[in-house]
């Protein structure tokens, strides 16, 4: 074992499947990718061909491995997108598309779980206010529209253990990676067998549980043949990609937060106990009797919106924003694109842009939305701050967005914190290899082995004068924005529902 020289880990995200191969220290040496896409056939719904999942991996790991000898990986860990699920028959076919975190159909059922069982009561239970992102209420979507299908569901797979069944040919997934579904008692670490009762959900249509960061199967001969992997290779159950990223950001004490740009933007704080509130969602951690608290906005998905619609690139926006004063010159965008999560937890409000004048350029309105997308997460960490206890002293920025150098200068003044930007934009596939390293006996504990393969590239230092401004505005202006405008909003919903 201590021959082998890295550890690949998959990272099956929303858009594509990464295959990256790491040294001990957390450096990355090859890396392969295969896309898929997101269905959208109609408002407020979104969809997923699962077929495409296994394939993408595939190709994604034959591509890492052409500059790697596969004898000389010990071990593969998995992040995933989180909350997508596919449901399958008896003989492991797929019986529709698979429903991603996006998908609001749901909105019906939400409604109904909150009667049923109570809001307060399944946010106790679980960590999770009611809401459209989560497989629970997706899956009671499927069970009341489209009987035929829910009566030939064998088991309903997230993404990891749908994976598995490729890897391994075991059904099986960690508890932190089934939590996202909302059926996880957060204390005990099972299946909430109750929440599942009061529902009419069977647990046998569920996959089995394991701790993550666990040798729970080997790569199978069939999978052997399909990746190029080799036969009876280690894989480690791993956990979704967010708590993968707190790993590959080394947020592991209660001092440090990450701010992951992706499809969405997720604030993510440690803490060594059960604490809910409706400011984040509270998950379960890989470190043991731990919880990653996240609040998430679809700050990288606004700004796909706006290069899809002005129709140019991300380097000549930010170049022409950033000769443009903090504050946009009065322009000020509240980001709550695909509805709100935490702290309002509703699908319906939409985004607000607030402040237009003759002076506003498509420049203007872009510096607007990164501005609002870190004041919203700075209303968030003020939140996660009381309710944990805590004062945050470091903001790891990492993602795809993290290489804005605008953005991390608008952030750090916003918080009026330092930023430290991770070396690699892949903080969900190092954290699936920290567990892989970890789990595999490399190092004594998860966050030694975090510690010693996450590096920081770069920072950046508030600006006092920027501090100022963005200070004023914030505390005047967008705190109270949208609880002002909220049922001016729900008025303008209503004649498109």
């Amino acid at each position: 074992m201590q021959k082998q020289k890295y550890i690949m880990s998959i990272d099956c995200g929303t858009q594509s499947s990464r295959a990256i191969v790491w040294d001990l220290d957390g450096n990355p040496k090859s890396v392969g990718q295969a896309g898929f896409e997101i269905l959208n056939p109609r408002l407020g719904w979104y969809e997923q061909d699962a077929g495409k999942w296994w394939p993408a991996t595939c190709t994604a790991i034959r591509q890492a491995l052409k500059r790697i000898n596969s004898k000389d990986i010990a071990a593969l860990g998995i992040s995933h997108q989180r909350e997508t699920f596919v449901p399958i028959s008896a003989e492991r076919k797929f019986l529709r598309y698979a429903l991603p975190h996006m998908d609001e159909r749901c909105s019906k059922q939400v409604e109904f779980v909150k009667r049923k069982v109570g809001s307060k009561k399944v946010h106790k239970m679980t960590g999770k206010y009611p809401s459209y992102v989560y497989s629970l209420y997706d899956i009671l979507w499927i069970i009341e529209n489209e009987p035929q299908i829910a009566e030939k569901v064998y088991k309903y797979l997230e993404v990891q253990s749908f994976l598995m069944m490729h890897l391994i040919d075991r059904i099986v997934t960690s508890y932190v990676s089934a939590d996202p579904t909302s059926l996880i008692n957060a204390k005990k670490r099972t299946w909430d067998l109750d929440l599942m009762k009061s529902l009419g959900l069977k647990v046998d249509q569920f996959p089995e549980l394991c701790p993550p960061c666990k040798a729970i199967g080997s790569i199978t001969k069939k999978a052997a043949k399909e990746t190029g992997l080799p036969e009876g290779l280690p894989v480690i159950s791993g956990a979704g990609d967010g708590i993968c990223a707190a790993l590959g950001t080394n947020t592991t004490d209660i001092y440090r937060i990450f701010f992951y740009i992706g499809t969405w933007t997720v604030l993510g704080g440690y803490s060594p106990k059960f604490v809910t509130d409706m400011a984040f969602r509270t998950l379960l951690h890989c470190i043991p009797e731990s919880y990653s608290c996240e609040a998430n906005v679809s700050g990288g998905f606004i700004i796909s919106w706006f290069l899809e619609n002005y129709k140019n690139t991300e380097k000549y926006w930010e170049e022409r924003a950033s000769k443009i004063d903090p504050g946009s010159d009065g322009l000020i965008t509240v980001p709550y694109w695909l509805g709100t999560l935490a702290p309002y937890w509703d699908p319906g409000p939409r985004g607000v842009t607030v402040g237009w004048s003759g002076i506003h350029t498509p420049a203007h309105f872009y510096r607007s939305i990164l501005e609002g997308v870190a004041f919203e997460h700075r209303l968030l960490t003020e939140k996660m701050s009381r309710a944990l206890n805590t004062q945050f002293e470091k903001l790891v920025f990492v993602g795809g967005g993290a290489k804005s150098e605008l953005w991390g200068q608008i952030t750090a003044d916003v918080f009026n914190l330092p930023i430290y930007v991770s070396k690699t934009v892949e903080s969900s596939a190092l954290g699936a290899a920290i567990i892989a390293a970890y789990g595999i006996g490399l190092y004594p504990s998860i966050q030694e082995a975090a510690e010693r393969m996450t590096h920081i590239e770069k920072r950046y230092e508030p600006e006092a004068a920027q501090v100022k401004v963005y200070d004023r505005l914030f505390n005047r202006v967008y705190k109270n924005l949208y609880p002002q405008v909220m049922k001016t909003l729900e008025a303008l919903e209503k004649p498109t529902s």
